[in-house]
């Protein structure tokens, strides 16, 4: 939360306008600042139901005043639940992801030839970067034709290089570098495969489902809750490599990517393949109907709070 002293004013004085003018039932946060703890702490003297959406390991152990004092706890993973369930006393719901359906249709593929692009988003070490490293030097030492696209989402790139001391001429070749697009049709355009090499504790990435309603295979690591989000891709899922920590700075060690790339080489290797897998991810996604389980999710909130409302 990057903001100045008068900013944070700005949004706390505003903030109290809205609870003073509004009928405000819930107030929902997921962070630890101050600002944020000032806006809780308001709701609380006002008997406003407070919800705080946790989706990260980063809150463990941590003395989080949010968090300890939150009438109602709501994450996106029965892996983030069973983290902390042993910590919190308050109401700890699971909520399933509200994914926004794509506004382009699927690419009908025509072409003769397979686009073989691998995509990994937000190059940060406890997301993998260094694995992704690993990946890509793989198929520039077989002289495979895949290439990989890092889109820079949070602007970590140039921190990630500096912690693993490299340069970015040093990346290998069929690395592209993108910037953040806050347009999930346009991030996932023209890419067979998504990369989840994530290290810590991964809540439940929406870009598994994101890529899954475009029918795009996804190759991660079994790290929180992706193995409930993939459960039906089971040979997509690998073990995390070991890790160690050099000087506060996550470190990748002993881990071969064979396996993991030999994957990545199947599904592509045959435009016929691809599109079946394609096909069979795209109605595993469609079948979950997540839209109709958000609604029933937030009926069940709803109910919830104005139970407590009541109390």
């Amino acid at each position: 939360l990057n903001l100045r002293i008068w900013e944070q004013e700005y949004i706390y004085r505003e903030v109290i306008r809205i609870l003073d003018t509004k009928e405000i039932q819930v107030c929902i946060c997921w962070g630890s600042h101050l600002l944020e703890e000032s806006i809780f702490k308001e709701a609380e003297h006002r008997k406003i139901n407070t919800c705080y959406y946790l989706t990260n390991p980063n809150m463990k152990g941590k003395d989080n005043y949010l968090l300890k004092n939150a009438n109602h706890i709501w994450t996106d993973s029965q892996a983030t639940k069973k983290l902390y369930e042993d910590d919190l006393k308050s109401n700890f719901m699971v909520m399933p992801k509200f994914i926004e359906e794509p506004k382009e249709k699927m690419e009908e593929i025509k072409s003769s030839s397979l686009i073989k692009k691998c995509l990994f988003v937000n190059p940060t070490l406890y997301k993998g970067f260094e694995a992704f490293i690993e990946i890509s030097n793989y198929f520039t030492k077989t002289k495979n034709d895949i290439r990989f696209i890092c889109v820079d989402s949070r602007s970590q790139l140039k921190k990630s290089l500096n912690d693993l001391k490299i340069s970015l001429n040093q990346l290998p070749s069929n690395i592209e570098i993108k910037a953040a697009t806050k347009h999930t049709d346009k991030l996932f355009r023209g890419i067979s495969i998504l990369l989840l090499p994530s290290l810590w504790h991964e809540s439940g990435s929406r870009l598994i489902y994101e890529a899954y309603t475009r029918g795009i295979p996804v190759i991660a690591f079994n790290t929180g809750g992706t193995s409930e989000m993939m459960n039906h891709f089971k040979e997509d899922i690998f073990s995390p490599p070991n890790i160690k920590l050099e000087n506060g700075v996550i470190r990748v060690i002993n881990w071969s990517p064979d396996s993991l790339c030999k994957r990545i080489q199947y599904l592509l290797k045959d435009k016929d393949l691809y599109d079946q897998y394609s096909k069979k991810i795209k109605k595993y996604y469609d079948d979950l109907n997540l839209a109709s389980k958000c609604d029933k999710a937030l009926k069940e909130i709803t109910n919830l709070l104005i139970k407590s409302n009541q109390e």
